[in-house]
């Protein structure tokens, strides 16, 4: 661990977008500083993707328990045993964390495990040691958000963080959101036994993933496999003429189908993603204090 001095990249956090930028950043050949004040891997890796999918797969094994005699195999289903699946993920997280500490030692990044605050626009400082850069990549992450008025108390009214260390199996639980992280809680807990409800103010679950996503996920009628179809068929229509006009040669214009407009049936959505709760500040003089 380097104690302050120059780099030409210091990054802020050392989660998905913070390593990545630094194993990118040391093989373009800059001497990057990495900080981080829990474990490098970040919420991904200790919080959210890796141990939910761990958990993922420990309910697709107790489905196909379940199942297993349509399959002629012969096989009990006794029930969760949640501590031997919590060590199962922790398991998981950790092979994956000594991996990701050794990959960044093997290609020379500093990696200073403190809080870390922005204190100018090229330094950041950990307790009394400063890390001044050429350039400071703010990745500081996110954490769980609550609805205003409502406190998490982590014992019943808990985030994904409490969700993930949960020792049992809830007999029942209400999930406010059905975007990804409550429906893979969701399918998790319903796997293992447990009456779940999804609460979402959307019109449909998982309203930030693609539609056909969502709707193949959970179930697609004929008629809308029909539409999504046709729309497809449009789009491409239109790509075709557009590419077309921009060579100079229209060619044949193909008019649409009977009944259709002469239009797409869904506008593209291209809207890009922020990061949750309030964006970061863009000025100079106004970055002073951002932490990680």
């Amino acid at each position: 661990m380097a104690e302050g001095g120059h780099y030409d990249i210091v990054i802020l956090g050392g989660g998905s977008g913070g390593y990545a930028c630094a194993l990118r950043a040391a093989e373009l050949g800059k001497r990057v500083a990495l900080i981080e004040k829990d474990k490098v891997g970040g919420t991904c890796l200790h919080r959210g993707c890796i141990p939910t999918k761990a958990l993922l797969h420990a309910a697709e094994v107790a489905d196909s328990t379940r199942e297993s005699a349509k399959f002629g195999v012969r096989a009990a289903f006794e029930g969760i045993d949640m501590p031997q699946v919590l060590s199962y993920q922790q398991g998981v997280v950790e092979r994956l964390w000594k991996g990701l500490q050794s990959t960044l030692a093997s290609r020379k990044i500093d990696t200073i495990i403190g809080d870390g605050r922005l204190t100018s626009p090229n330094s950041v400082a950990v307790g009394d040691d400063v890390y001044t850069g050429d350039y400071v990549v703010l990745a500081t992450g996110s954490v769980p958000r609550s609805l205003p008025g409502l406190t998490l108390d982590g014992q019943r009214v808990i985030s994904s963080d409490e969700g993930l260390a949960l020792d049992r199996v809830p007999a029942s639980a209400i999930i406010l959101g059905g975007g990804v992280i409550g429906v893979e809680f969701a399918s998790v807990w319903r796997s293992f036994g447990a009456d779940v409800t999804i609460v979402e103010m959307a019109p449909q679950l998982l309203e930030w993933s693609h539609r056909m996503v969502a709707m193949y996920q959970f179930g697609v009628t004929r008629e809308v496999e029909d539409a999504a179809a046709a729309a497809a068929r449009d789009f491409a229509q239109f790509l075709r003429e557009y590419i077309a006009r921009r060579r100079g040669d229209p060619g044949e214009r193909q008019g649409p189908p009977p009944g259709r407009p002469d239009r797409l049936r869904e506008p593209v959505r291209a809207e890009g993603s922020r990061p949750a709760g309030h964006p970061l500040p863009v000025r100079q003089r106004q970055l002073a204090g951002v932490g990680a």
